[in-house]
């Protein structure tokens, strides 16, 4: 498939959109993580990266925490593209706030105190 351009939407310097770019590298999904608190060396590989994570998040449900922020970081993305919706980081952290309020709901007994108490203590 062509496509007129292959640079990331989110990045003033229209770097090459790849996953990793927009997930990880781009400015916005920098400052994303940034709240969340994990510090991000992203010249390390992927799995090192959420090894990284885990490690500093240091919460059971980590994996819940990066999956939400990826998608925040991707609707962010497609609100721009297809609506025209410029991203914020605070856009993104409403959103996040919104989503993981949702999972605490759903998650195993055990984790719904800590999950509860996350948020207000990291963001």
């Amino acid at each position: 498939m062509h496509l007129p351009s292959y640079g990331c939407v989110l990045c003033a310097n229209g770097g090459e959109e790849t996953l990793f770019h927009v997930l990880l590298a781009c400015p916005l999904a920098l400052e994303c993580w940034i709240l969340l608190g994990p510090f991000l060396d992203i010249f390390d590989e992927p799995y090192a990266i959420l090894y990284s994570f885990k490690w500093q998040l240091h919460v059971p449900f980590f994996m819940k925490v990066i999956i939400i922020m990826s998608w925040c970081i991707w609707i962010s993305r497609n609100d721009l593209i297809f609506k025209g919706i410029l991203p914020s980081i605070q856009s993104c952290l409403v959103h996040f706030k919104a989503v993981f309020t949702l999972v605490i709901l759903r998650v195993k007994e055990d984790w719904k105190v800590p999950m509860s108490q996350w948020p207000h203590q990291t963001l």
